[in-house]
């Protein structure tokens, strides 16, 4: 395989691993209903709130699962759309996360008994500034950043949910998506000083 193919399958595989891991953060969401009003503003549970938030996970996860259904929530027909365009994004995340795991495993372990992980030295040292940079950037103005990243990844204002037709909106606060975002940048810088950290030990 190209070397250049190699390395664009260990780019997609760092970026799609931030986005799976940070989408099934569930423990994430628990600090959020512990820590803001949401079951409040809900009227729920947590733990009916956690049932309703596990199901749309597993609409988001399972291709099989063509329905959103949540027991305590009902959405409107924006808001239905909306969704399916998420899980149809996140299921291309998915499927790019799978093929290129094994072509990463298998660059590594050549990489290993070759003794060559210093040739991704350089690549490391030139990605690590990219997510904060971009993290800074957010910080600066989250509204701005939050819109700009809609626009660019859908097509339509579906995403602007009305609270008083689609009530899950009231479920998922500025702040967990805030979180979200910052989990992932951490994901995300995390794989890169990982493998900084490999190299370098290895060109000494």
């Amino acid at each position: 395989m190209a070397h250049w193919l190699r390395y664009a399958c260990g780019w997609f595989f760092i970026l799609t691993s931030a986005v799976w891991l940070t989408v099934h953060a569930v423990w994430l969401y628990r600090i959020t209903l512990s820590t803001t009003d949401v079951l409040a503003q809900v009227g729920l549970s947590a733990r009916t709130m956690m049932h309703n938030y596990w199901q749309l996970l597993a609409y988001l996860d399972w291709p099989w699962i063509t329905q959103l259904h949540m027991s305590n929530f009902t959405d409107s027909a924006a808001a239905l759309k909306h969704f399916a365009d998420v899980k149809r994004l996140l299921l291309v995340n998915n499927v790019v996360l799978l093929v290129t795991l094994p072509v990463v495993a298998h660059g590594l372990w050549r990489l290993q008994r070759e003794k060559r992980f210093w040739q991704l030295l350089l690549p490391m040292q030139w990605a690590l500034p990219v997510a904060p940079v971009i993290a800074a950037l957010m910080a600066i103005n989250f509204d701005q950043f939050f819109v700009m990243f809609h626009q660019l990844l859908f097509r339509n204002d579906d995403w602007l949910f009305d609270p008083r037709f689609d009530p899950i909106i009231n479920a998922l606060p500025e702040s967990f998506f805030l979180a979200c975002f910052v989990l992932f940048f951490l994901i995300f810088e995390g794989w890169l000083v990982l493998g900084y950290i490999v190299a370098r030990r290895s060109a000494k």
